[in-house]
């Protein structure tokens, strides 16, 4: 991940910093490295004295508050990218403290990659202190997916009773920003273990997922196959700015992870170069992406300016 992304990552998870996107976007071009790791390891520590302080988050939920669902650990996963770009040491310290803290374990639910997001920073501490006893049970709830491989399809349905979280495909990577949570720590933990079966599930999840949900002609992702068919008023598809950005920092974490020359490797180089382009071609003259990234227009605003939310992980 380069360090662009560890930053925007940060500043993502930490959106009480009104900085946010403004102040990515007015870092002058010619800062230097050291100033970028000198500026994103204050804005970590900011976060980190505020961990446990949800009151300056206009939209805290549970999930906010619990330190191993997906919200937290984005935040932790631009750590891992920031302390190996050169950071201090008490970067890294934090990392594995935590780590100790939620001894080594995912969230709750055993197939939703939401939940198993916070072991890429779990890898990241067996490589640099955490030894065995952090990867463990980070192996244990993959070993378990891969005993038990849901069958089911992407196609996005909410049944009746028991409402979102019982949606059947959620098992599976069946929305886009799936691509961010859980296959980075499968190919990381296939690295680690030199184990190919977590590599092989992860490819072909990864490439079931960009086949159901990646439009070729837009080069853009569906949030979800509920959009399919969703149009603006102006006859536009709707394409979430966020979630295609959790893809593009997902396809960043990827790449890195697969051996130069590996024909995946070649083929998720080509989609990132790809989506690139699209999104650069639908950022704003102000900086900024909107909600919706063919609607330019339709960009909300609060008292700070523009709302940042849809530009935070675009930019990475």
């Amino acid at each position: 991940m380069s360090l662009r992304t560890a930053l925007l990552l940060l500043a993502a998870t930490g959106s009480a910093l009104t900085c946010g996107a403004a102040a990515s976007a007015q870092t002058p071009t010619e800062a230097s490295p050291r100033a970028a790791i000198e500026t994103a390891t204050k804005l970590a520590r900011w976060q980190l004295a505020r961990m446990n302080d949800v009151s300056h988050i206009s939209r805290a939920g549970g999930e906010t508050r619990n330190p191993r669902a997906w919200e937290q650990a984005a935040f932790w996963v631009g750590m891992t990218a920031l302390a190996d770009h050169g950071a201090p040491a008490d970067i890294g310290k934090s990392i594995l403290d935590m780590g100790a803290a939620n001894q080594w374990l995912p969230a709750q639910r055993p197939y939703h990659a939401d939940d198993l997001a916070i072991t890429q920073s779990y890898l990241w501490s067996a490589k640099h202190g955490g030894g065995a006893a952090a990867l463990a049970p980070t192996k244990k709830a993959f070993d378990f997916i891969l005993a038990h491989p849901p069958r089911t399809t992407l196609a996005f349905v909410i049944p009746e009773k028991g409402g979102y979280n019982a949606t059947e495909c959620l098992t599976r990577w069946c929305w886009c920003d799936a691509l961010f949570m859980a296959p980075p720590a499968m190919l990381e933990l296939s690295r680690q273990t030199g184990d190919r079966r977590y590599r092989d599930y992860a490819i072909r999840e990864i490439w079931a997922t960009t086949n159901f949900l990646y439009d070729p002609v837009e080069r853009l992702y569906y949030r979800d196959s509920r959009f399919f068919e969703r149009r603006d008023a102006k006859g536009r598809k709707m394409f979430w700015a966020r979630g295609n950005g959790w893809v593009v920092a997902g396809l960043a974490l990827m790449i890195p992870k697969l051996p130069k020359g590996d024909p995946d490797r070649k083929k998720l180089e080509a989609l990132f170069v790809e989506m690139a382009g699209k999104l650069k071609a639908t950022q704003k003259p102000d900086g900024y992406w909107a909600p919706s990234l063919l609607a330019p227009e339709d960009s909300p605003r609060n008292r700070a300016g523009p709302v940042s939310s849809p530009t935070a992980s675009p930019g990475a």
